[in-house]
């Protein structure tokens, strides 16, 4: 085996563990996050900006998916697909009616409904606070 072949396979060697360390910090910093956009999108929403919201609502989401990934002990490596790879990871954790939520939240996101969609991300939210505080890992 050459070198760069020893290289690429010590790499990859180090990355079938899932470091406690980076799960706790990938946990903290997208809870942050989420919690974050969730208020900047609120306060878009008031003031009429609607794209800004909407991003900021996809932001919601995909933060809680990386903390999802992080709590089941995987890497994200996309953001394409990343919901439905986690529904296929066997005894995956993923809170009651978490894929149904993003879909409602998302998939039909209009001015008006705008607003119940980051109920949505805070209600998700809530729940994998509690699952995170009740298990210790922040």
């Amino acid at each position: 085996m050459n070198s760069n072949n020893q290289l690429i396979q010590k790499q990859k060697n180090s990355l079938k563990s899932f470091p406690p360390i980076y799960q706790k910090a990938a946990i903290v910093k997208f809870m942050w996050e989420c919690e974050f956009s969730l208020l900047c999108g609120k306060k878009s929403i008031q003031k009429g900006d609607v794209l800004y919201a909407a991003g900021s609502l996809f932001r919601c989401w995909i933060s809680l998916l990386q903390v999802l990934y992080a709590i089941n002990e995987l890497y994200m490596l996309n953001e394409k697909g990343c919901l439905q790879r986690l529904q296929q990871q066997k005894d995956a954790y993923i809170p009651k009616g978490f894929a149904q939520d993003v879909e409602a939240a998302l998939y039909n996101l209009t001015q008006e409904s705008i607003a119940s969609s980051f109920d949505k991300v805070q209600q998700q939210y809530d729940l994998l606070n509690h699952y995170i505080q009740a298990n210790t890992l922040s």
